[in-house]
């Protein structure tokens, strides 16, 4: 048989320290969530490296300990495992929330048809998601009118970084928290959250190909998760964090930190059997 080489920025580590499975669905432990790393850099528009990105976070949840959370006294540990990298992720949506600086929705990637700044246009007009039912935040790019109000013209929500300025607790974004579950919320379709670390402002993840001024801080999204934890997910992907640029692994910790925040919530909010 002939040996199968791991790329060099494949990770060894896991999750939380979680059982490692392979990805190919050999026998393993059963568990309620998997983790899984699409170390890719295609399409970048502006700095590479988010290849290393699930070596990273994978690395910085080590700082997570336990992994017992304090606001909802669970840990993911035990209902975890990580299936190790991926070639492609493979998703199918619905309702969409999507924490982001760019809207992801041009046209064309710099004359390419597809690129990680078209998706969010494909996606709605391939009906992948309920164009009702997506919500983005924390959007502030450049882009033209068309490209930036595609969303809202399909019927979704944007609620740009502006507008969020100087609003961190729940009674300060009571009214984006509740915009979000009412769309998404309603007659329950299954929910999917898109996080892109350059939501947050560079001061917060300077590590990411594309920092936009402006953004999140890292307790506003800690906030949203937190306050969202009832909607109906059925999964999340972190990306682009690019740890070449960041700064004392701050990149990497918040999103080590958002995933681990997005697990606890699901354990705490799950019905009782």
């Amino acid at each position: 048989m002939q040996a199968r080489y791991a790329p060099a920025y494949s990770s060894d580590h896991t999750f939380l320290g979680a059982v490692r499975r392979g990805a190919d669905g050999a026998p393993g432990q059963a568990a309620r969530f998997a983790i899984a790393g699409v170390p890719f850099d295609g399409a970048v528009t502006n700095r590479p490296g988010a290849r290393f990105g699930p070596g990273a976070i994978r690395a910085a949840s080590r700082m997570l300990c336990d992994a017992t959370h304090p606001l909802y006294d669970c840990s993911p540990r035990d209902a975890l495992i990580d299936v190790g990298d991926l070639q492609l992720p493979a998703t199918s949506l619905l309702a969409i929330v999507h924490l982001d600086a760019h809207c992801d929705a041009w046209s064309d990637h710099f004359g390419e048809r597809s690129g990680h700044g078209t998706w969010m246009r494909e996606a709605i007009q391939e009906r992948l998601v309920i164009p009702e039912a997506t919500v983005q935040i924390g959007i502030r790019s450049p882009a033209a009118s068309e490209t930036r109000e595609f969303v809202q013209r399909a019927g979704g929500s944007v609620i740009d970084a502006r507008e969020l300025r100087g609003r961190d607790n729940p009674q300060q974004l009571a009214d984006v928290i509740d915009g979000v579950r009412a769309r998404a919320g309603r007659d329950r379709p299954p929910v999917y959250l898109t996080l892109d670390i350059d939501c947050l402002d560079p001061a917060f993840a300077p590590g990411t190909g594309t920092p936009e001024a402006g953004g999140l801080s890292t307790v506003q999204v800690l906030t949203l998760l937190e306050e969202l934890a009832e909607l109906n997910w059925v999964g999340m992907d972190c990306v682009e964090v690019a740890p070449a640029y960041d700064h004392a692994d701050i990149t990497s910790l918040a999103a080590a930190t958002f995933v681990w925040t997005y697990l606890c919530g699901r354990i705490a909010s799950a019905p009782s059997p």
